[in-house]
């Protein structure tokens, strides 16, 4: 069992160490610790720049390092030096997962290529995070988020339905790579355990945000040649957008043909359901931008109330519009659980996320609360085959770090 009293994760035993750094490489590993995997972050002696980024209670320890880093041992290495390298090198030889989102000359410098890597554990899945791949004019330069939203669409998508170009409002390429990290992760794992082979994984933020972005938007193009342009017109209809009502704003979205057949008679237009350019999903997929139209007066002449109870018991899609304050306070949040509370024994009272991902038999769970930087290097050192002089020693040059008080399990 595991300390929190469930039954082991569908990784456990599988051990990953993460040299990654932000978001894009933290959201995937977290995942795999949730799932069970001894998860080592190995950190700089100033450690991941989220510590620092957002509310804090103490140094080091932001709501922004708390929300990706749960289920995670940390360890502090200064890879510049000889004995971190060594250090690393040993968590390596006992790791079935390394995944790093340094760039290439990085790698190279500091000996830990896959190549490098893979010669000292031949079964080492190797997860490399990267903005661009070799191939891609912009392979020497930086990749952040922003700059992955803006040469992929996602700005540009923003501005059809603002008026001009602007950012997703969350780190939409950080989260979405991340998640292509983990699959491909798990696809190299399952294959490993089929032929014993290790591999390595690359995943290219800019391939990825541009296939995540043309897979709804690819449209015309999809087509040689093209039957129209790139682009999904539903999704950048100047009228899809919240409704306002008499005294609120609601989302309705009718979509099948079913909704629609419902909808238009409750809004007085049932006569719209002959109307040749309405009757079908195709022939509305080039008129809905119309249809839209049409339900803005409509929707104005009763409340959001109103209109929510009509509209569920026409078993039309709607709901209220909520901000992520609301979100938060949501009964249903609570309800599902994926909110909850646990007692940090240096940052006090903090709510984590769970894991929406719902196993019966091998449920995800959250075992070890958000590591202090550096508070397992003692342990991990030690697991390595470090002696207690030898990490001393460590300590001392600045090699590793360790933190006066200690985290612990989840209460």
């Amino acid at each position: 069992m595991s300390p929190d009293g469930t039954a082991p994760g569908p990784l456990a035993g599988l051990r990953v160490v993460d040299l990654t750094r932000v978001i894009v490489g933290p959201y995937a590993t977290q995942f795999l610790g949730d799932m069970g995997a001894d998860v080592i972050k190995v950190e700089s002696p100033v450690g991941d720049l989220t510590r620092s980024v957002g509310a804090q209670r103490n140094a080091d320890m932001s709501a922004n390092f708390l929300i990706f880093n749960r289920n995670k041992r940390s360890i502090v290495l200064d890879l510049k030096q000889p004995e971190g390298q060594e250090a690393l090198r040993r968590l390596i030889e006992t790791a079935d997962v390394f995944v790093v989102n340094y760039r290439p000359a990085a790698l190279a410098k500091l000996n830990i290529t896959y190549e490098d890597l893979s010669a000292i554990n031949p079964g080492l899945v190797y997860c490399r995070v990267v903005g661009y791949g070799a191939d891609n004019p912009n392979n020497a330069k930086p990749a952040i988020d922003d700059v992955i939203q803006a040469l992929t669409g996602s700005v540009a998508l923003q501005g059809d339905l603002t008026g001009h170009p602007s950012f997703v409002g969350l780190p939409m390429a950080d989260l979405t790579c991340g998640l292509f990290a983990l699959g491909g992760i798990l696809g190299a794992l399952y294959r490993k355990s089929r032929t014993g082979e290790g591999d390595e994984v690359e995943v290219r933020m800019y391939d990825s945000m541009a296939a995540f972005n043309l897979s709804p938007h690819l449209a015309g193009e999809s087509f040689v040649p093209a039957l129209g342009p790139a682009r999904y017109a539903r999704s950048v209809s100047p009228n899809r957008k919240p409704f306002d009502t008499a005294d609120g704003v609601i989302t309705v979205a009718p979509y099948t043909d079913k909704a629609w057949r419902s909808f238009l008679p409750l809004i007085g237009r049932a006569e719209l359901l002959d109307d040749p350019r309405y009757a079908t999903v195709h022939a509305r997929s080039s008129h809905l931008n119309e249809l839209y139209e049409i339900m803005i007066p409509v929707i104005k002449t009763k409340t959001s109330d109103e209109w929510l109870r009509l509209l569920e018991e026409a078993d039309v899609p709607c709901s209220r519009v909520q901000s992520t304050q609301e979100l938060v306070e949501d009964q249903a949040l609570a309800s599902a659980g994926l909110l909850t509370e646990h007692e940090h024994p240096t940052e006090g009272r903090i709510r984590l996320l769970n894991n929406p991902v719902r196993y019966t038999r091998a449920p995800n769970s959250i075992r070890q609360l958000p590591a202090n930087l550096g508070e397992h290097s003692r342990e991990l050192l030690a697991e390595v085959g470090f002696s207690v002089d030898e990490i001393e020693a460590m300590i001392a040059s600045g090699t590793t770090v360790t933190p006066p008080v200690t985290a612990g399990q989840p209460s």
